[in-house]
């Protein structure tokens, strides 16, 4: 089972969980009818995109951004969105990561209620994702990392070390 780590920011307070994909209904209830603008870094094959659009973009004026280079799963990214009712409220972004983000914080085009970072696999870049993204985090918004628990090096260099820093 995968395990996320969902960062829950209220009121200048962090609460973390740790939790399964199939809970996160239960955690994203309260955006449901809301406006989201949602940030899904490196999405790969759509399935979070598709979560997102299916579940939390019943207000007409909620957004997707997808961003990720695509070097593989493209054509599995775009066909797994081919029939989502809410497509049309998705903003895929091809480019490297890193940069597209520095340029949404230089230019200050968007803040995000809902951050979703499918972790690297490693703690370095992790925690670099990690601070690129944090000031582009709302009040009261909610950022889910997963990758937690994989450990496939024996070292430290594991995402949870990038992730409780």
């Amino acid at each position: 089972m995968l395990i996320i780590k969902i960062i829950i920011i209220l009121y200048n307070i962090i609460i973390m969980l740790k939790l399964a994909w199939n809970n996160w209904d239960k955690y994203l209830s309260p955006y449901i009818k809301t406006k989201n603008t949602i940030l899904n870094i490196k999405p790969n094959t759509g399935a979070t995109t598709s979560w997102f659009l299916n579940n939390l973009c019943s207000n007409p004026q909620s957004l997707v951004f997808a961003i990720d280079t695509w070097n593989t799963n493209e054509n599995i990214f775009d066909n797994n969105l081919l029939h989502i009712k809410t497509k049309s409220q998705l903003i895929k972004i091809k480019n490297n990561i890193s940069n597209t983000l520095a340029n949404i914080i230089i230019n200050n085009i968007y803040k995000f209620n809902i951050i979703y970072l499918n972790a690297s696999y490693d703690a370095l870049t992790v925690f670099n994702d990690i601070i690129l993204i944090w000031d582009l985090l709302e009040n009261n918004s909610i950022l889910i990392l997963d990758e937690y628990e994989w450990t496939f090096y024996d070292n430290k260099l594991n995402p949870k070390l990038g992730i409780d820093k």
